[in-house]
């Protein structure tokens, strides 16, 4: 009876480590905040007119500000002992720049081949679950020094706010050193930053990431979002395959024409079937996939615009 019991405890405990094995390690990405940037005057106007900051500059011209987030890195890997996985703009940079000048030896009409920009390597080089945005300010009060900072956690898929700890009404001080400063800030309120983390990560885990979709109908077209199939319009069959193939069937349909439908919330899965990581681009391929075969028979173009978002085009095959 005793050799039964344990067999079926040693069972619940594989079972238990297979489950936890199955789970994706949330990954983070440690970046100066776009505020700071603005505040700096470090941002830069990208082709579509949208502004991003240009983190080259941040750290060439802040050097405090590679250090700060090189604490902050360390601070996290030695308290939580590889739970999270946390990359940096500089080493991810490194690396694909040594990627780059290896290419460009190899290339055989002898031309380097040339570096992404900034913003595409943010964009398009890391994709990371949870961006902490670091916020500084130095602030001289006579003989004592003001430090103040803000560290943010940013929902990669949605842009929604996950946790944050400010300190904004400074840390007066002698000490210079303000990266232990910090990391002093971040010991003592940690606990609760963690404790919403776990929160978000259980939560996405059980409910799936939310990410957005854009449909369009390409002006060649002679069909549109109101045209029937099987006696049913094409936005109510798109928001059927949601129904099916969202976790839990969640998602909104914001606004809706004949020519373009907004999608906001739809939940999907953290990873697919065969473990590999989800994002909206790559759910979009299901849709494309069922879109592009009989009756509807359309081409479907996805463009991926970040991790939670995808413009999806129907136009004819």
């Amino acid at each position: 009876m005793k050799t039964k019991i344990f067999l079926f405890i040693l069972g619940l405990i594989c079972f238990s480590l297979q489950g936890q094995q199955a789970l994706r390690k949330p990954s983070f990405m440690l970046l100066p905040s776009e505020s700071w940037c603005y505040d700096n005057k470090l941002m830069l106007t990208d082709e579509s007119g949208g502004s991003n900051c240009d983190y080259k500059r941040a750290f060439q011209e802040n050097p405090n500000m590679e250090l700060l987030l090189s604490r902050i890195s360390s601070f996290f890997q030695d308290r939580f002992n590889g739970k999270f996985l946390i990359k940096s703009y500089t080493g991810g940079k490194k690396t694909q720049e040594s990627r780059n000048v290896r290419a460009g030896l190899s290339n055989s009409s002898g031309e380097t081949a040339k570096s992404n920009e900034d913003t595409d390597f943010i964009k398009n080089q890391i994709d990371t679950d949870v961006k902490l945005e670091l916020s500084y300010w130095f602030v001289k009060e006579g003989p004592k020094n003001s430090l103040k900072f803000k560290l943010d956690a940013i929902d990669n898929y949605s842009q929604e706010p996950v946790a944050s700890i400010s300190k904004m009404g400074g840390i007066s001080t002698y000490d210079n050193d303000y990266a232990r400063l910090i990391e002093e800030e971040l010991n003592n309120n940690m606990d609760n930053f963690f404790a919403r983390l776990d929160q978000y990560f259980e939560e996405v885990q059980t409910n799936g990431l939310k990410v957005s979709y854009d449909f369009s109908m390409m002006e060649k077209s002679d069909q549109n979002f109101e045209t029937e199939f099987n006696g049913d319009e094409l936005t109510t069959i798109i928001e059927d395959w949601f129904t099916v193939n969202a976790v839990r069937g969640a998602f909104r349909l914001e606004s809706s024409s004949d020519q373009e439908l907004k999608f906001t919330e739809v939940r999907v899965p953290v990873m697919d079937e065969n473990g590999r990581a989800m994002s909206a681009d790559y759910f979009a391929k299901k849709i494309k996939k069922h879109f592009e075969a009989a009756p509807y028979n359309f081409k479907i173009t996805i463009q991926r615009s970040g991790l939670g978002y995808s413009r999806i085009k129907f136009s004819k095959k």
